[in-house]
């Protein structure tokens, strides 16, 4: 007598992130071409380009459950207007898709695993015309201009590695230009004082928040790599909204520009706690869930995620998680997340909070 097998499905959690939702008998794609370029490719992301391509993946149990009985398509959902095209070696068969994003609009993905008669775990996803910005950078140096305390090239690394997490929005980063900020005084800066968005005057040291906004120039976004902050907090950076003035510390990796770049295009921070208030021990579910997780997380949806995930386990996947000691990733999420937020400087309190990104134009080109 045949035995059938005890088919489990999950999809996976984490949008953007390129092992997310893998088993080790999976082994994720890392490194690949698109369009003759290097890049990482995201996993499950939130959007795709037109043009260009990301992983998506679904976690079926047993591992002996073969893929040729896992097929893709795209669902026929009323409003969806997006296309995208399978163009993996395996077509639309397999536990690992390789989507292109073909035609811009709204798109949901399905999965048909076997003779399974429940519902179909789904991947609804936007297909977005591909948007440039445009970033300066400032390395502060000595003022005959030597000793800077970054090189171009490890700028332009970073710009790389952001780059692809911003692919989950079909954004790119274009540097500009990159000068050298000759102080006359000091590298340092005054601490960034969140409560008037301005660099308060800690020390007669450091670059006046006068003197910054000089050198701004006329590019979308100015990004000035400084030594360090003359505060007790040890930030790493910081993000002057109102000018798109990004500060980063000698200390600050690529995962820093990123977050800080999302506060520029207006996301928020989102922690797992702050003082008093935390979401620890809270399950993920319905109320407390993106719209791109699960495939099913919505009313009516199939629910295909593991029992027993944490709200503070998804909070510490996001980019925009606020505390970067709190394994801080890179997904960029369909919608807002819930976690804590700040209410206003020293309040925080429990709610969804806005860490998705922008599928409107005007989010996402210059303001």
């Amino acid at each position: 007598m045949k035995t059938s097998l005890a088919i489990t499905v999950f999809c996976a959690i984490a949008s953007g992130s390129v092992a997310a939702g893998f088993s080790a008998a999976t082994p994720p794609p890392a490194d690949d071409v698109e369009n003759g370029v290097a890049r990482t490719l995201a996993m499950n992301p939130c959007g795709v380009g037109v043009g260009r391509d990301a992983y998506f993946f679904v976690e079926v149990e047993p591992s002996e459950y073969p893929d040729s009985k896992i097929t893709w398509a795209q669902a026929q959902t009323w409003g969806c207007d997006g296309e995208v095209e399978f163009t993996g070696p395996n077509g639309c068969t397999g536990r690992v898709v390789r989507v292109r994003g073909k035609t811009a609009g709204k798109a949901f993905l399905e999965v048909s695993v076997g003779g399974c008669r429940s519902h179909k775990p789904t991947f609804p996803l936007y297909v977005l015309e591909n948007v440039e910005r445009h970033i300066n950078v400032w390395i502060a140096a000595e003022k005959d201009g030597s000793a800077p305390v970054r090189r171009e090239e490890n700028v332009r690394a970073m710009l790389s590695s952001v780059n692809d997490v911003y692919s989950q929005v079909a954004m790119t980063f274009v540097i500009d230009s990159v000068n050298v900020l000759r102080n006359p005084k000091s590298k340092r800066i005054y601490h960034y004082d969140s409560s008037t968005n301005e660099l308060a005057l800690a020390d007669k040291q450091g670059l006046t928040f006068d003197e910054l906004n000089a050198l701004g120039g006329g590019s979308d976004i100015n990004c000035f790599c400084i030594d360090g902050f003359l505060d007790s907090r040890k930030t790493n950076a910081a993000t002057i909204r109102t000018l798109r003035q990004i500060v980063l510390s000698s200390g600050a990796d690529a995962m820093t520009l990123a977050h800080e770049l999302g506060h520029v295009l207006g996301a928020r921070d989102i922690y797992t706690y702050k003082g008093d208030v935390d979401i620890f021990g809270e399950e993920f579910c319905y109320e407390s869930a993106s719209k791109d997780w699960s495939g099913g997380c919505m009313r009516g949806g199939s629910g295909y995620y593991r029992r027993g995930t944490m709200c503070s386990d998804i909070v510490t996947r996001l980019l925009m998680c606020g505390a970067a000691f709190e394994r801080r990733g890179s997904d960029i999420t369909l919608g807002s997340v819930y976690g804590v937020r700040e209410i206003d400087e020293g309040h925080f309190e429990k709610a969804e909070t806005s860490v998705g990104f922008p599928i409107h134009p005007d989010r996402r080109a210059r303001q």
